[in-house]
């Protein structure tokens, strides 16, 4: 036998570590695919955070001018008087 070959020993399991190493192999790939999807929702909330917080501002300035609209409108009509 020459040095790279190795002796191997052959181990017939039960089917019951076959069935729990397919069960855990399940399990390990619904980990992952909810590890991907918090990601995703990380990164969602993230953008939907960030347009949200542009729409307020945008919001708080329309309201802004409005207001000053509204005073300017006030004062032209008190200088009428």
């Amino acid at each position: 036998m020459s040095e790279q070959q190795t002796n191997r020993v052959q181990v017939e399991l039960p089917a019951e570590f076959h069935a729990a190493l397919e069960e855990l192999r399940t399990i390990r790939l619904a980990q992952l695919a909810a590890v991907d999807q918090q990601r995703e929702m990380a990164r969602y909330f993230t953008e939907l955070n960030a347009w949200l917080e542009e729409q307020v501002l945008q919001r708080q300035d329309d309201i802004q001018t409005l207001k000053d609209q509204v005073d300017e409108i006030t004062e032209q009509v008190r200088s009428r008087r």
